[in-house]
C-alpha cells in the first residue's frame, strides 16, 4: 500500500505538488498522466525520499517515509523498483552486469546473481540480450533491461516513469504489455506517461496531473467531489 495524505512539494517560487490525496492498493496497476510539469516524476522521487515533502505524510505499508532513519533509506528504495524515460545503464557493462549490480546493491550473495539475472533476463524477453552492452541493443531491448534491472531485486512496487517517451509506438504497446503481465503476476505498477494513446488501452485506474494537481482519479473512492 502507497499512500499520499495532502501532500505539497515547493521548490522556492515552484510548486511542484499540491495537496496531493491518493491511495494505492497493493497489486493495482495505475496510470499517472500528465504533460511535462504536471507533477508525475516528483510522486516517484518523494516515494523514494529523494527529498521531503514541504506538507502531508507518504506511507509506503503505514510506514511514514519521512520519519525513516537515513540508514533505512537503502531498504525503502529496494522496495520500489524504478523504471526511467532514459534507461539509466551503465554504457561499459554488459546488460547482465547493468542487472547485476541492483543485486550487488542490495547486498545478495553473488553466487545467486546467474540465476536472478538469467530469470528476470527470460522474464522480459531479453535472455538472448544479456551478454551485450547497451550500445548494441534497441530502445525497446533497453527498456526491457531497465524493467529487468528493477524486477530482479523483488521490489513489492515497479514505477515506471515515463517508460514509454523515447519509444515508437508498437515498440510502447509492448513494454506496457510486459508491465501489464508483470501485474498479472502480483506487483504493485505504476506507471506515468504524457501519452494519452496508452490510456485508450488501458483498463485499470487512472490518475491525472495537472499543475501539481490531482485533479481525476478513475478509482471513485478517490476522487474529490466538485
Amino acid at each position: 500500500m502507497l499512500e499520499f495524505k495532502s501532500v505539497s512539494k515547493r521548490f522556492g517560487q515552484i510548486t511542484a505538488l499540491d495537496d496531493v490525496s491518493f491511495r494505492i492498493e497493493d497489486g493495482e496497476f495505475v496510470l499517472i498522466i500528465g504533460t511535462s510539469g504536471a507533477g508525475k516524476t516528483s510522486i516517484l522521487r518523494l516515494v523514494v525520499r529523494e527529498f521531503a515533502p514541504s506538507e502531508g505524510e507518504i506511507y509506503l505499508d503505514d510506514v511514514s517515509v519521512h520519519d525513516l532513519r537515513k540508514r533505512d533509506v537503502p531498504k525503502l528504495r529496494q522496495q520500489v523498483g524504478a523504471v526511467f524515460q532514459d534507461f539509466k545503464l551503465l554504457p561499459t557493462h554488459t546488460i547482465a552486469e547493468n542487472i547485476a549490480l541492483a543485486l550487488a546493491v542490495k547486498g545478495v550473495p553473488q553466487r545467486e546473481w546467474e540465476e536472478r539475472v538469467e530469470h528476470v533476463g527470460n522474464l522480459v524477453g531479453i535472455a538472448d540480450r544479456l551478454h551485450l552492452f547497451p550500445s548494441q541493443l534497441s530502445g525497446g531491448e533497453l527498456q526491457r533491461a531497465s524493467i529487468a534491472r528493477a524486477l530482479v531485486v523483488n521490489p513489492k512496487i515497479i514505477f515506471a516513469d515515463e517508460p514509454t517517451g523515447n519509444l515508437d509506438w508498437e515498440t510502447a504497446e509492448g513494454i506496457m504489455k510486459l508491465l501489464a503481465r508483470i501485474n498479472q503476476e502480483g506487483k504493485t505498477v505504476i506507471v506515468t506517461t504524457h501519452n494519452r494513446e496508452i490510456i485508450k488501452e488501458h483498463k485499470g485506474r487512472v490518475m491525472e496531473m495537472k499543475k501539481g494537481k490531482l485533479i481525476k482519479d478513475t478509482n471513485k473512492k478517490h476522487e474529490k467531489a466538485d
